[in-house]
């Protein structure tokens, strides 16, 4: 089937196009990506990214487009990722393409694209599930609302976990998300009351604010304090400060281990394109907890 078609369509079912996006902090020190990506990435910040190869016979599902990721694609595919970029949770975060990604994508014929904001914005059904409802189902959450406002989307939820205290629900969680350990600030009390759901970067005094103003007492989300990037590093101090004025328990769980759930949840979408499609499990993002 024709790539552009299919991207049409995608973009087309998932309000790709509703989101704005903007990775210009990338884009505009990388001469070699502006060398190499699509005219729309580099004007618009979303879709397609890379066009090798006018066919597809296979899509594929990851949250980030690591090197590891694209080594198990097959030629002609196509894969579509949460995130345009590569994430270095423990070191300066989002990393550009090397010279290797560059060659597999070329030599093999694939071609790349990506939903951001499309995959957060808050989605609970059978063939396209949000970043937030996905890790909810993984925590069998029975989630009372949505909430914390981004780019234009709701992308976060809220409700119940069936564990009622702080020292359950932590081994709970790495017990179902995969995480031999967690990055566990305790705030609050021994309690876990009403607990909230916030995806990948939620270590943001804004999103925490909103939190608190709905009564969440304990705060679920990917990054905390480990990223070395200034901004990120400024951004965390901030966050468990005002978390510890709150009372508010915080629990980190990785960026990857509180999103990647939504891109396996969603590949039956994908079959509709009568292609096989596999989602794949970056390894070494299981091991880092950012």
């Amino acid at each position: 089937m024709n790539l552009d078609d299919i991207v049409i369509q995608i973009k087309k079912d998932w309000d790709v196009d509703k989101y704005p996006e903007d990775w210009n902090f990338i884009i505009e020190t990388d001469d070699k990506l502006k060398a190499k990506a699509t005219e729309q990435f580099l004007k618009e910040n979303r879709g397609l990214i890379f066009k090798n190869s006018n066919e597809v016979k296979k899509i594929y599902l990851a949250c980030f487009p690591s090197t590891q990721v694209l080594k198990e694609i097959s030629k002609d595919s196509l894969l579509i990722t949460h995130h345009p970029f590569d994430w270095n949770g423990i070191g300066m975060g989002f990393k550009t393409y090397s010279d290797e990604d560059y060659k597999i994508m070329e030599e093999n014929g694939i071609s790349l694209m990506f939903m951001h904001v499309s995959w957060d914005a808050v989605r609970n059904e059978k063939d396209r599930v949000s970043t937030g409802y996905g890790t909810a189902k993984i925590l069998n959450m029975s989630v009372r609302g949505e909430f914390q406002e981004y780019h234009g989307a709701l992308v976060s939820v809220y409700g119940a976990l069936p564990l009622k205290t702080i020292d359950e629900l932590v081994k709970y969680i790495q017990e179902k998300l995969g995480n031999n350990s967690l990055n566990v600030f305790r705030f609050g009390s021994n309690e876990s009351g009403l607990v909230g759901l916030v995806p990948g970067g939620g270590n943001d005094v804004d999103m925490l604010q909103e939190a608190h103003k709905l009564g969440i007492r304990t705060y679920i989300t990917g990054c905390t304090n480990k990223c070395q990037h200034p901004y990120s590093v400024s951004k965390s101090k901030e966050f468990l400060k005002k978390a510890k004025e709150y009372k508010i328990n915080i629990i980190g769980a990785s960026h990857y281990l509180t999103e990647k759930w939504a891109m396996q949840q969603s590949v039956s979408y994908f079959k509709k394109f009568n292609f096989p499609v596999k989602f794949i499990e970056n390894i070494e993002q299981m091991k880092i907890l950012d």
